[in-house]
């Protein structure tokens, strides 16, 4: 489906595009995968995901699968732009609340007594009950129109920002739960790092989530097994 286009920000008609189809498993951590981009994958995978990559030109595509869980693609450039181009499947998580718990992390801010605004939920479709919980909750949020005059159709989605943290960059939801969430990696503090743990985050909601000691156990045991360490 086009993708309405929020202004000035990118937008996914703007972004690389790679055909889905076109990965293959044994394009997994393959040699042509930067540095940064394989510690991403890596990272992803301690969390019991599977990634598989695809090359390009100027940028690369991992594709992000979980059991049970919605699929996402991520975008990296060489310029360190970053695209979560996530579609949910049908659950709990894409009901309002879900939905928004998703907004929040991906823009690095609570979520906190789902319940409060609740009521705000009422009344209008996916976009707009998500639309106005994020706003109540000091989100920035617009509505964004796409036209397609070949098809003589209207496309409409919500641009949520956080103006506490910017460079969380943009999200675009629209009535099917779909999330378009784009940012520059060099500007998020932690990196690549941090993008890989709100996407593990988005994609295991509702499973347990080994504690903070279990992680950095496990990435201190990955770093011994490789003989070396963090992230680039």
């Amino acid at each position: 489906m086009p993708a309405p286009s929020p202004g000035d920000t990118i937008t996914p008609q703007a972004a690389p595009q790679h055909p889905a189809a076109a990965l293959d498993p044994r394009d997994v951590l393959s040699t042509q995968t930067s540095g940064r981009v394989r510690a991403m994958a890596e990272r992803l995978t301690k969390r019991g995901l599977t990634v598989r990559t695809k090359a390009d030109e100027d940028s690369q595509l991992l594709k992000v699968t979980g059991a049970g869980t919605a699929a996402c693609d991520l975008i990296i450039t060489d310029g360190q732009y970053f695209a979560c181009d996530y579609i949910p499947r049908p659950s709990p998580a894409t009901s309002p609340a879900g939905v928004a718990r998703t907004v929040a992390r991906m823009l690095a801010t609570d979520y906190t007594s789902p319940q409060r605004y609740a009521h705000l939920h009422q009344g209008v479709a996916l976009a707009g009950a998500v639309g106005r919980d994020m706003k109540a909750r000091g989100m920035t949020v617009t509505l964004s129109i796409g036209k397609d005059d070949d098809t003589f159709t209207v496309f409409a989605a919500i641009v949520i920002t956080n103006p506490t943290h910017p460079e969380r960059g943009t999200v675009l939801l629209d009535d099917s739960g779909w999330l378009y969430w784009e940012c520059y990696g060099d500007e998020v503090p932690g990196g690549s790092a941090d993008l890989a743990d709100t996407v593990a985050d988005v994609l295991t909601a509702g499973r347990a989530r080994p504690s903070p000691h279990a992680r950095r156990r496990a990435e201190e045991e990955g770093s011994d097994e490789n003989g070396r360490g963090g992230t680039s």
